[in-house]
This record gives C-alpha cells, sequence and structure tokens, in this order.
C-alpha cells in the first residue's frame, strides 16, 4: 500500500505515473523513443510570469491541493525578479528548490533558492500543451535565453536539459552529483493527461533509494485528506538508547497493523531518503522480515540529509 493519491491543485502539474529500477534504463533507452533528464530534489511548481509595471507578481503554484500559492522563503526572491525580457503570460514549469531536507541544504550553502525549468506550457497568450516534447525543449532553451542579460535573473532561473543516451551512465553521474534521480520522457509527448492526479505514462522516473527495517510499535488513523476518508497507518520505530522511538508513520497490509503485533513485527521499507530521525521520504513497505528480531532495530549511523 502507498500513500493517499492527492488531487492536484495545480492545472499545469503533470507528473510521472511509473517508477522504474536503475536496471530498466536500458530497455528504454534501445527503444530510441525516449530522452533523459536529471531530477532535482524539491517540489514541482509552475512559474507564472506576470508584469511587474502593473503591480502583479509572478505566481508560483504547487501542484499539492493543500499547499496554496508559493510565497515567503520557500518562494525566495523569485517572486520579486524583473524579467522584462519574458513576454508576460509565459508560464514554466520546473522544480523549485522547497520542502526537503537536501533542497534546504543546498539554498543555505548558496544562499538563494533557484528555480529548475523542465517545460515551457505558454509564452505571452499562444499555449504550448499541444507541441511534442522536444520542441517545447527547444522553445525554452530559446525562451531562457534572454535571462542572460540579467546575471541575478540567470542565477535563480535554470534550464533543465535533456539528453537521448547512456541513460544508466547518466543516471549515476547525475545521482553522485547530488541528483535525486532522472526522468526519462518520450520525445513526442505532449504536456496532457486525463488522469485526475495530473499523472502520465509517457513520462517514467527513476530515483535513487534506500532500505530500513522498523518495528511497529502503534497505529493511527489518517486525517482523512480531501475525501475525507481515515486510514490506519503504521507507527514504525526504532530502538534508541533500549528504547523503542517512533521514526515515522507509514502504510502497511492492514492485517499486520494490529495490536498483537505492537513491538514485534519487524517490516522492511524503501524510500528515496534516510533523514537523521530514521524515517524514509515516501515510505513504502516492502515485505515482513521473519529473519530479523525487533532489537535489531536501530537508528543508522550514516543518514542522508
Amino acid at each position: 500500500m502507498g500513500r493517499p493519491t492527492t488531487v492536484r491543485r495545480d492545472p499545469y502539474y503533470l507528473g510521472p505515473a511509473v517508477e522504474v529500477a536503475v536496471s530498466e534504463l536500458q530497455k528504454y533507452e534501445k527503444k530510441k523513443e525516449w530522452v533523459i533528464e536529471p531530477k532535482h530534489d524539491g517540489m514541482f511548481a509552475s512559474y507564472s510570469i506576470r508584469n511587474p509595471a502593473e503591480g502583479r507578481l509572478h505566481v508560483l503554484n504547487s501542484r499539492d491541493a493543500r499547499t496554496p500559492p508559493i510565497t515567503g522563503t520557500n518562494a525566495g526572491d523569485l517572486l520579486q525578479l524583473p524579467l522584462s525580457m519574458l513576454p508576460e503570460g509565459t508560464v514554466l514549469v520546473g522544480e523549485l528548490e522547497a520542502c526537503t531536507q537536501w533542497a534546504t541544504k543546498i539554498v543555505a550553502k548558496r544562499g538563494y533558492r533557484q528555480f529548475h525549468a523542465f517545460d515551457l506550457l505558454q509564452v505571452g497568450k499562444h499555449s504550448l500543451r499541444n507541441l511534442p516534447l522536444l520542441e517545447r525543449k527547444r522553445l525554452l532553451a530559446a525562451t531562457l535565453t534572454g535571462l542572460k542579460e540579467d546575471a541575478h535573473a540567470s542565477s535563480r532561473i535554470r534550464l533543465v536539459t535533456c539528453e537521448p543516451d547512456h541513460f544508466e551512465k547518466r543516471y549515476h553521474a547525475w545521482v553522485a552529483a547530488g541528483f535525486e534521480g532522472v526522468v526519462l520522457k518520450k520525445k513526442n509527448s505532449l504536456y496532457k493527461t486525463r488522469a485526475l492526479d495530473g499523472k502520465t505514462l509517457e513520462w517514467v522516473r527513476c530515483k535513487r533509494t534506500y532500505t530500513w527495517d522498523y518495528v511497529l510499535i502503534d497505529t493511527e488513523l489518517t486525517a482523512g485528506g480531501e475525501c475525507g476518508i481515515q486510514q490506519i497507518t503504521g507507527v514504525w520505530g526504532l530502538l534508541v538508547n533500549g528504547k523503542y522511538k517512533k521514526a515515522m508513520r507509514a502504510f502497511a497490509p492492514p492485517e499486520l497493523l494490529v495490536p498483537a503485533n505492537f513491538g514485534k513485527l519487524v517490516a522492511e521499507f524503501s524510500g528515496w531518503a534516510l533523514f537523521k530521525s530514521g524515517a524514509l521520504r515516501h515510505a513504502q513497505f516492502s515485505r515482513i522480515r521473519t529473519d530479523k528480531m525487533p532489537d535489531a532495530c536501530v537508528l543508522p549511523e550514516f543518514t542522508e540529509e
């Protein structure tokens, strides 16, 4: 069981519907229909350009229905950039350095947030959604060329390029450089989907993954989300100084989430990052560990921030 799907808030959101393993990257490369691009660690955002002369701020929106337009420290100074070189109404979509420990660390070191633009959906009043991916990428690169006139703006808005080959090699190089993973995209894909959650089968994601074992120590009811339906979720712990400490909440098969298993059931989870608290980012249940005792589940000594 995975995390409940959040209905998208931003009509510009489009994301991969499929996760693949690194071993599958060559399969996609051989088809010659796909390109690969690095995935920055942060949050999806659309960046709509407005005319500051008319007192209208640029707008940063998240895909999440629970998240209002992005302002304050999460936006950094992106909303105040003078972007007269970009036509009013231009809509960029990309990854904003916000809401993850890794992004926060990068921003703290650099001193400002960046928006990594990977697609262009509109220029002025002209929608580009019906153009194939590679044509949109070409127009995106041409559009952002104008930013070179302003060193301040060009340091905040960065172009994400794509490559046609060496998928597995590029994956390892990009992950080693600090990227979250990669996204594969069909060269002729349009920026459209019929799915309510904004997912598309024409984009595929491959992330670095981490695994860790946890002990079931309790259960809780979720808040219910937008649909108002509460679900039972497990509270998973790790041994710290001789006592089990809550590390995270995560879903597992409901038949496992019973009081008889508290302090006894060991389960393996996978996720996209392992934090100092012992929690996994976007934890997914993998399997029961009948071969491991609860007191062997300890807080990791080395973690990703």
